[in-house]
């Protein structure tokens, strides 16, 4: 999900980017104690200025090198002084809102389906949901697959920007949504363009393909993501926000009177403001800078999903028309060209929170980074932020 409109949009996908190399040695299981002082100090000294000149509570870091080596940092507060409560630092390990990062998450999980037989990318979703009586009032309906919709190729509107959605959010903050609510703010709603003939960023995508892969399934998304991704990849810090109550989750700060009914501390006590469920397949993911960074490193070294799967993942379409020239969108990746440099990965924003996924092919390096506030640090200074911490990596491969 995106903060305030143009602008997060702007983020959401002006996130990083990938290119596929070869495989990557295993990554390291621990970043404590630091492995390289260096490097250890270099990337301290890059989010201090960054939160310095941001005013930013807190901010957390981590990058793979190519040889698997992790190095992580933290800077900052987890929750800024108030009364009656002291600060508390930002650590390696503090946890935070992900936002639409989770879409690469079910991507590569979808992708993984594909291989085995039981997603067809290309096949029309119709037959699958015929049977729900909601299904032929979305936009397209007949002709979508889901290539399309996690390429945001559908012409389906977001239901994030409708006026409706956000009244009746705030009606009723710790709502428990089921998708198909979701998806009735675009039901009967005019297509943006025909079926796979333009392209418009939205998570009510994303939405509708977890619908369909729940239904040829019969299993929940998320069981499915824990014992295809982050289970096998050790990811212990990385679960569904699907309840207000999170372990670990940091204080994180927004502006008020926003699209979500939060108030400007959107956690207190682990426990945020509203019913963050509602993001579901849009995003829906807590975690750390380290969890996101290895489980980057590892889809983008080639680990999570066959070669086949992840050039899939990475055969791109322009998304300039609202990202910028040279913004392009995979399925669930960004590719995000600047400088004469090519990146891969996805940015992500939920009230009080900001993330970057970035993995640099030429070096073979993946960093992340998350901050805990939305309030003026979204913007082209933030990719700088992830462009430095990749440049900390060295312009070396290892063999």
């Amino acid at each position: 999900m995106r903060p305030t409109l143009r602008v997060i949009a702007s983020v959401l996908l002006s996130a990083p980017l990938f290119c596929p190399a070869a495989a990557q040695p295993a990554i390291s299981e621990t970043s404590s104690p630091p492995v390289n002082v260096d490097a250890n100090l270099a990337l301290t000294e890059l989010l201090h200025a960054f939160g310095t000149r941001t005013s930013a509570p807190g901010i957390t870091a981590a990058l793979v090198k190519a040889d698997g080596t992790v190095v992580a940092e933290a800077w900052g507060q987890a929750r800024r002084e108030s009364p009656g409560e002291p600060a508390e630092a930002m650590t390696r390990s503090s946890r935070m809102m992900s936002g639409s990062v989770g879409k690469t998450y079910f991507a590569a999980l979808f992708m993984l389906l594909v291989e085995d037989g039981v997603l067809d990318l290309d096949a029309r979703i119709e037959p699958v949901l015929k049977d729900r009586p909601w299904f032929a009032t979305i936009p397209n309906a007949s002709d979508l697959t889901l290539r399309m919709l996690l390429r945001h190729q559908s012409g389906i509107p977001e239901h994030i920007r409708m006026e409706e959605f956000q009244a009746a959010l705030r009606a009723e903050p710790q709502k428990v949504w089921k998708p198909e609510e979701l998806l009735a703010f675009v039901c009967g709603k005019p297509p943006l363009f025909k079926a796979g003939e333009g392209w418009s960023y939205a998570d009510t995508n994303y939405i509708l393909a977890g619908v369909v892969v729940e239904a040829i399934t019969q299993r929940t998304v998320y069981d499915m993501l824990r014992e295809r991704i982050l289970r096998p990849l050790g990811l212990n810090d990385t679960d569904p926000n699907d309840t207000p109550r999170l372990r670990g989750l940091v204080s994180g700060y927004t502006a008020p009177n926003g699209i979500f009914p939060v108030p400007e501390r959107v956690a207190i006590d682990e426990t945020y403001a509203c019913n963050p469920q509602v993001e579901w397949t849009g995003g829906g993911l807590i975690t750390t800078s380290t969890d996101l960074a290895k489980f980057g490193a590892a889809l983008f070294g080639g680990k999570v999903v066959s070669r086949t799967s992840l050039d899939q993942m990475l055969d791109t379409v322009s998304a300039q028309n609202r990202l910028g020239p040279g913004v392009e969108y995979g399925l669930g990746v960004i590719k995000w060209q600047r400088e004469g440099k090519t990146y891969y990965g996805h940015s992500g924003w939920f009230p009080g929170y900001v993330t970057l996924l970035m993995h640099d092919p030429g070096t073979g390096a993946t960093m992340a980074v998350q901050i805990n506030t939305d309030q003026k640090v979204i913007g082209p200074a933030f990719t700088r932020l992830g462009e430095d911490i990749l440049a900390l990596a060295g312009n070396g491969r290892s063999p």
